[in-house]
């Protein structure tokens, strides 16, 4: 006992990192920001081609009004998305998972609908049923960023690695 050293092998407690209130905000006001400051950038792309629906019996609206707006909300959506993964602040849910990014893929196919029936109205049934698509199909693309993979991240980086 004096002489050498015993190894005891004693499990760890697992500790759980929740990010604080601060994190959640500052990533909210950077979504709203971006979103807030793309929306007159897509406003003006969508009159310059035309992308304007004209008010009719379907519509609520009384004036013209512009498409594409939901390029600056997924503009937000990804600017709040790298925050909140490039901060690190988050590694309960970037750091074992590849599960946000499938979200990610998700939401990008959803807004690919959305800008498809922009720029050539596409029929209210076509529309739900690519977004239902969209949503069944996502726990299959999940995997195109490897199912069960763990990446390492710091709080000063972004992940670098990732082992499965």
């Amino acid at each position: 006992m004096f002489g050498g050293e015993a190894s005891l092998s004693v499990p760890m407690p697992r500790v759980i990192v929740r990010p604080d209130l601060s994190s959640y905000v500052v990533v909210m006001i950077v979504a709203f920001a971006v979103t807030v400051m793309t929306v007159p950038l897509f406003r003006v792309l969508a009159v310059a081609r035309g992308l304007v629906v004209e008010p009719d019996e379907r519509r609520a609206h009384e004036r013209p009004t512009a498409t594409l707006g939901g390029g600056a909300m997924f503009l937000g959506f990804a600017a709040g998305f790298g925050l909140a993964w490039y901060s690190g602040w988050f590694p309960g849910l970037f750091g074992n998972s590849t599960e946000p990014f499938g979200v990610l893929a998700a939401a990008t196919l959803a807004y690919v609908v959305g800008v498809t029936d922009d720029i050539r109205e596409i029929s209210a049934p076509a529309k739900t049923a690519g977004l239902v698509l969209v949503s069944v199909a996502r726990p299959r693309y999940q995997n195109i960023f490897g199912s069960g993979c763990r990446s390492s991240i710091s709080s000063s980086s972004p992940p670098t690695s990732a082992t499965c």
